[in-house]
């Protein structure tokens, strides 16, 4: 299960978010705050995959809190009832994974949330897939060695 934070200042729109969604149904265990501060103190101490924020928030907002996390391997996702270019242009320079429009159509989430969960399975696949490599590696050197200590042998320690 991946592991979600949701930051909006406005409670009643974390609650609509908390309740419209079946977050463990499509893979997600969701933490909400209405606080970007205590948002950052958790992700500093829990692991979190991706972070669902609204950008105007009081205290910090949620420019600020993509760029806190920058050095972390979290997925950021934008919310935000304004349509504005500024805030586009922060969400490429963070490189957010996508910008929804309030109020949160269903469908639009499951699509963003789906190519999130895309990527993850890919990135599984691709390190279960170097752990593979690395071992069929580590055994063929085993193989290659014994194969050379045993022609040595029957050589008569000649190599």
């Amino acid at each position: 299960m991946y592991q979600m934070v949701i930051v909006d200042d406005e409670e009643k729109i974390v609650e609509g978010i908390a309740n419209l969604f079946p977050w463990e149904q499509i893979g997600f265990s969701v933490t909400f705050f209405s606080e970007a501060r205590k948002a950052l103190d958790y992700m500093e101490s829990h692991p979190v995959d991706v972070l669902m924020s609204d950008i105007e928030m009081p205290g910090i907002n949620g420019i600020e809190l993509c760029r806190r996390i920058l050095d972390k391997d979290i997925k950021v996702v934008f919310i935000s009832s304004y349509q504005n270019y500024e805030y586009f242009r922060y969400a490429i320079q963070f490189r957010v994974e996508d910008y929804l429009l309030k109020p949160i159509n269903e469908d639009e989430l499951n699509k963003v949330l789906g190519k999130i969960c895309g990527q993850f399975e890919l990135m599984e696949k691709e390190t279960r897939e170097k752990l593979e490599l690395q071992e069929t590696v580590a055994e063929s050197k085993q193989i290659i060695r014994r194969d050379f200590l045993n022609n040595i042998i029957e050589q008569g320690g000649q190599p």
